[in-house]
């Protein structure tokens, strides 16, 4: 497994972080919005910055980059 890397963790903002690590621990996005109290299409955005900054298509990508790159460790 890849160490996390400043350059990995500069392509997201802290609170895209912590989206990525709920999203890694099967939170919804509802639940995502309700435990950090942002609105859900705020989540909902978050969610599809993600997806894109990773070039992944769904959320087993988003899962897999993070635990590759060291932001998640299961």
């Amino acid at each position: 497994m890849k160490k996390q890397t400043s350059e990995t963790l500069d392509l997201f903002t802290k609170s895209e972080i912590d989206t990525i690590r709920l999203i890694c621990r099967q939170f919804t996005n509802r639940e995502i919005a309700e435990r950090t109290g942002k609105g859900l299409r705020t989540v909902d955005g978050y969610r599809e910055s993600i997806l894109g900054k990773m070039k992944v298509r769904n959320t087993a990508g988003i899962v897999v980059f993070a635990i590759r790159n060291g932001i998640y460790k299961p």
